[in-house]
């Protein structure tokens, strides 16, 4: 395996519970039965609206023990399942995706894979990093990989070699439609070690061919 083909990027991760035959409620007091310290319920925080005799959402408090954030855990309550939508911190600040995915991790463990084993659920937990495949195909990824290899990292795509292999990726990327720019961002910053401020550059010039291509498509259909 080449470094590009194993390099990835740290992502927040997801938390769904599905219900199968329990309900919300039925599975919250499980939950509320299996928090532990420093894991509580906080039905204080379930505070529902006017319409409705039951909360949207249920609520844990993780109270860390090595002098980490106090950290506050919603899930919301969906038709058949419940899945995590806010991990934050109880004081001022912001967690770190290292930060979010550590008590989500703990959350998992501590508390919802074991209610879920014991009343027959199904837990998922999406991967805590991503790699260019996980985005797209791997002949796009070759094209990004080839363009960010051989580029002069001084002038990004202004050179006309470095421009045809910009877009190239840029057309193969607009039929995919499957990358995002804070993502792209980050892979030409963290992964391939651009400098910010190019980066940066190529991120508007990727939006903005994006929304051309978008648009010339419009106009010929």
């Amino acid at each position: 395996m080449s470094r590009d083909d194993a390099a990835s990027i740290e992502v927040f991760q997801d938390l769904t519970l599905f219900l199968g035959d329990c309900s919300p409620n039925e599975v919250r007091d499980a939950m509320a039965d299996q928090a532990k310290a420093p894991w509580r319920h906080a039905p204080e925080r379930e505070l529902p609206n006017s319409q409705q005799s039951s909360p949207d959402f249920f609520a844990f408090e993780f109270d860390a023990q090595d002098g980490g954030p106090r950290i506050g855990l919603v899930l919301w309550k969906e038709p058949d399942q419940l899945r995590v939508t806010n991990v934050v911190p109880l004081e001022a600040g912001q967690l770190t995706i290292s930060q979010y995915n550590h008590a989500l991790q703990e959350f998992n463990t501590k508390i919802v894979s074991p209610v879920a084993s014991r009343l027959g659920l199904q837990v998922v937990l999406t991967k805590d990093s991503e790699t260019l495949t996980d985005w797209m195909s791997p002949e796009t990824a070759d094209l990004l990989r080839r363009f960010s290899s051989l580029a002069n990292r001084s002038t990004g795509s202004s050179h006309p070699s470095d421009r045809a292999r910009w877009m190239a990726f840029l057309i193969a990327s607009h039929h995919e439609n499957s990358l995002v720019t804070d993502r792209l961002k980050r892979w030409l910053i963290e992964v391939e070690k651009w400098h910010p401020e190019i980066a940066v550059e190529l991120v508007i010039e990727y939006e903005f061919g994006l929304e051309l291509l978008r648009n010339f498509d419009q106009h010929q259909g």
